[in-house]
């Protein structure tokens, strides 16, 4: 199952496919390749109309890892019970045809997640200066912002960097 807060990217389907001729007298094409969203055929057409089939298996591929097919996608769409895909071939000419194998890919991302930093400790250090410090929860952050005012109503505010694990900050500006 695709996690309920990833953002689909795309959607590729492969199918594995044959065609017992390829002549003048018969040949197989792609006729109709469309998803099912909601039990609803959605979006393009990706089907290769031109390109015959050949006799040996071989495998289509349809979409891409950032072609959405026309539509939009969550993942509750996706994994649904009546998500899929529908296809077709168009035969010429009495020819055998066959499909063995229909997957499916589905190109996600999932949001980064940061830990807030805890256990955020104030000493006074003199009359004019502070430290904090304070617990790092994350592994994956590039770095949180310390935001501070000499203004009660915090009107004026200066962002202040922190490094990556840095745990600790003194402000050595009191008034």
């Amino acid at each position: 199952n695709i996690p309920l807060d990833a953002t689909i990217n795309g959607i590729v389907v492969g199918v594995e496919k044959f065609g017992s001729r390829d002549n003048q007298f018969g040949h197989v094409v792609d006729y109709s390749i469309r998803l099912v969203k909601n039990g609803n055929i959605m979006g393009d057409n990706k089907a290769d109309t031109l390109t015959h089939w050949i006799s040996s298996d071989l495998w289509g591929i349809y979409g891409s890892s950032s072609d959405l097919w026309g539509t939009t996608w969550t993942p509750l769409e996706i994994n649904a019970d009546n998500f899929g895909v529908i296809f077709s071939a168009q035969d010429f000419g009495s020819v055998a045809a066959g499909v063995d194998n229909i997957r499916v890919t589905i190109y996600y991302t999932n949001p980064i997640t940061i830990n807030a930093p805890s256990n955020l400790v104030v000493s006074s250090i003199s009359s004019s200066e502070i430290q904090l410090t304070w617990q790092d929860n994350s592994n994956n952050e590039d770095n949180f912002v310390l935001e501070r005012s000499l203004k009660s109503d915090f009107s004026t505010i200066t962002s202040i960097p922190i490094a990556v694990n840095q745990q600790s900050y003194t402000d050595a500006n009191l008034l």
